[in-house]
């Protein structure tokens, strides 16, 4: 009885359709997150160049905005499917 209420829940929980909701969302953030990231990039390396920056500076601000990325790209992540997963168990 309580392996047939778990595997019904597995299957709720698994559908095709959340998981392509899952893998649009997070390939949309990523893309986002990407281009967001590749343009303060380029303003950093104008500020590298014209601004007078050193180069050890400069990939401070590259590694701090890459990190910073990342960081992002985890929370959304977690946001879309680990508490989505807890509220379709509740």
């Amino acid at each position: 009885m309580l392996s047939d209420s778990i595997y019904v829940n597995t299957l709720k929980l698994y559908n095709y359709e959340s998981w392509f909701k899952i893998f649009e969302n997070s390939a949309l953030m990523f893309g986002l997150i990407g281009f967001v990231s590749y343009l303060i990039i380029i303003i950093a390396g104008f500020f590298g160049c014209c601004a007078g920056l050193s180069t050890f500076l400069y990939h401070k601000i590259v590694m701090i905005i890459l990190v910073g990325g990342v960081h992002t790209f985890g929370i959304c992540l977690y946001n879309n499917c680990y508490k989505k997963s807890q509220l379709n168990k509740s």
